[in-house]
């Protein structure tokens, strides 16, 4: 389920849907008998929960409440549940009560969007949040006086406020860090949530299983993918290079600083496949402080004397001359 239908069944069950809006979610409901299902199981258990009675919700608790609810299929339902299938739901309908919570009358939600370029903004408790471009933040008007919940699609860096007494937690897909203050980068891909820590510590988790947890200090990272969690010391000094404008490298080898600079520039730097064996080795020693491509290719070109030539508009190939 994707995180549109997320929103729109969470304005849905709480009434406050608009007739387009029901309109689309007729339509998801259409396009197949599962999504029929997990509608009907949706609605069960949104009516059996009930909407939170005051503003405070809490994510663990909700989830592990309905995971205890869900039962096989009522009759009338042929489709066969896996445990797996069904922690997706209950899942799903803990980032619903969650979203209904961030957008229900008293507590606006508030949508950023990084279409074009990098956004820095800073929250009301001072934290601030650099979403990288393609990335989407969303996060209530008004924290809860005993957690401060945002959710998260894309890249971004969090330099959190410190605040024992009020946790700062990302929802992230299926995944969730929680942290009380920290800098940190949080990657959301299509199939895998990493998490980077610059400075303090962090728990990060799954959504459905919060017991498939770990911590990770300041010079890890980890990595959340087909519902493992694996942590490692973080050797990659670029990873925040998109925020902090700056790209260091120290005696890294050249196939290390194509990767680097194809992921910063957003284009795709190779070696070429008759040179690679001679050249993927070769290390460099410089600081790239913003620069154009066009100026930081030239630069490498002369410190390692290869020849980096444009192949066509979004690629290079760095090749002996």
């Amino acid at each position: 389920m994707s995180e549109d239908i997320y929103n729109l069944l969470a304005k849905h069950f709480s009434g406050h849907v608009t007739e387009a809006e029901a309109a689309a979610i007729q339509q998801w409901r259409n396009a197949s008998e599962d999504n029929q299902n997990d509608y009907r199981l949706l609605q069960k258990l949104w009516l059996e929960t009930g909407e939170p009675e005051e503003i405070e919700f809490d994510t663990e608790g909700a989830l592990q409440s309905v995971a205890l609810q869900l039962q096989p299929p009522a009759r009338g339902l042929t489709r066969v549940f896996t445990l797996g299938r069904i922690a997706a739901i209950a899942a799903c309908l803990v980032i619903v009560l969650l979203i209904w919570w961030m957008t229900g009358p008293e507590n606006s939600m508030q949508t950023i969007v990084a279409d074009v370029a990098v956004k820095t903004i800073q929250l009301e408790d001072g934290s601030q949040v650099s979403l990288r471009k393609g990335a989407t933040l969303q996060y209530p008007a008004h924290f809860s006086k005993n957690k401060r919940e945002v959710i998260l699609t894309g890249e971004a860096f969090f330099d959190v406020m410190h605040n024992t007494t009020q946790p700062f937690i990302i929802t992230a897909d299926v995944t969730s860090v929680t942290v009380v203050g920290t800098s940190f980068s949080v990657i959301s891909g299509s199939d895998s949530v990493q998490l980077i820590v610059k400075t303090g510590l962090v728990r990060f988790n799954a959504l459905r299983d919060t017991s498939n947890k770990v911590y990770v200090g300041a010079g890890e990272r980890a990595v959340f993918i087909q519902d493992r969690l694996q942590k490692q010391v973080n050797t990659d000094e670029n990873f925040n290079a998109w925020h902090s404008k700056q790209l260091v490298f120290k005696n890294t080898p050249l196939q290390q600083v194509a990767a680097a600079l194809s992921n910063y520039y957003n284009v795709h730097i190779e070696l070429a496949k008759q040179d690679s064996a001679q050249i993927a080795n070769t290390t460099v020693t410089v600081t790239f402080n913003n620069q154009p491509l066009t100026t930081v290719l030239r630069d490498l070109s002369l410190i390692t004397s290869y020849q980096i030539k444009k192949t066509d508009n979004q690629h290079y190939k760095i090749s002996v001359r």
